[in-house]
């Protein structure tokens, strides 16, 4: 049966009356504290047909939000900040400000289009979902490994993505700048491929780089993608490899590595010769299962 939009404003009323969680949704905003002492300063804005937006909806306890989404039935449901006085009474005070919220990440499909081959736009084939598995992987193992973060909370985001939310106390009280902090930690491209600089020491490769490398590869689906995507189709493929790098002498020797790789008639065998240059744990991993004298190469490896 295919989805018709026409029908979502005739079944939302049953939506929200009989499969809403909103015991265990309340559960979770509450953060074990009384709905009065903070549930109820939590900022709620519904979205209606049209794109309608009504803000700073507040509630005081479950029973009151339960009986108001059944009521008014809205398109979408944002959860806002937690605020320093009840949203709903927010033209009441001229310090009202928000004190809270999660620390909340998207992850979206289209952010790839640059390098996702297969789809574009509102395009979604299954091999798109790799790009999603990965970002998840690679993002939830920094959240916990590099900042400690315990409470994450992944949900579909209802159209090409998903969002992390992190929900940790100190997470939660970050300010905006310690935000923007995080996100620039957490950030090595800024779009058009552009890699972010987090270190110019010679010879140093920052920990956020060589452990997002090590969580990528152990996902195994950067062997898939590599056939599925084209990546390494043609000399233009191969040459992407430099791009990036400041070091001449890494240049040449990505340029060396290139030439001899293109004279390897499949992409798989690419990969892998390229793995074993560049790759000191393929290397070894190949070494302990062949027993294969591989050569060494004076670039950088991860």
């Amino acid at each position: 049966m295919n989805y018709d939009p026409s029908m979502l404003a005739h079944c939302l009323p049953d939506y929200y009356k009989l499969l809403f969680p909103f015991k265990p949704f309340c559960k979770w905003l509450c953060y074990g504290q009384k709905p009065s002492a903070y549930f109820s300063y939590r900022e709620f804005a519904f979205i209606f047909e049209g794109d309608v937006h009504i803000r700073y909806r507040s509630f005081n306890d479950m029973l009151e939000f339960e009986k108001e989404l059944c009521k008014s039935s809205p398109f979408k449901l944002d959860i806002g900040a937690i605020y320093n006085h009840k949203p709903k009474d927010n033209k009441k005070f001229s310090d009202f400000r928000a004190e809270q919220r999660e620390l909340v990440f998207d992850i979206d499909l289209t952010d790839y289009d640059e390098i996702r081959k297969c789809c574009s736009g509102a395009n979604v084939c299954k091999k798109c979902c790799r790009w999603i598995t990965i970002a998840m992987k690679v993002l939830d193992r920094l959240l916990k490994e590099h900042f400690g973060f315990k409470h994450r909370l992944w949900v579909f985001s209802g159209r090409r993505g998903v969002h992390c939310w992190v929900a940790d106390a100190e997470a939660r009280k970050l300010t905006n700048p310690g935000r923007a902090a995080v996100a620039s930690y957490l950030s090595l491209i800024s779009g058009q491929q552009n890699i972010v600089n987090v270190s110019e020491k010679k010879g140093f490769v920052h920990p956020v780089i060589s452990d997002a490398y090590q969580f990528i590869m152990e996902t195994g689906e950067v062997d898939r993608m590599v056939v599925e995507q084209g990546w390494l189709s043609g000399e233009e493929g191969l040459s992407a490899l430099t791009e990036g790098c400041k070091d001449d002498n890494v240049i040449n020797e990505l340029k060396s590595i290139i030439n001899d790789v293109m004279r390897i008639d499949s992409i798989e065998q690419q990969w892998l010769a390229l793995r074993i240059k560049l790759d000191s744990v393929k290397r070894k991993e190949m070494m302990a299962q062949k027993g294969v004298e591989l050569c060494k190469v004076s670039c950088i490896v991860l």
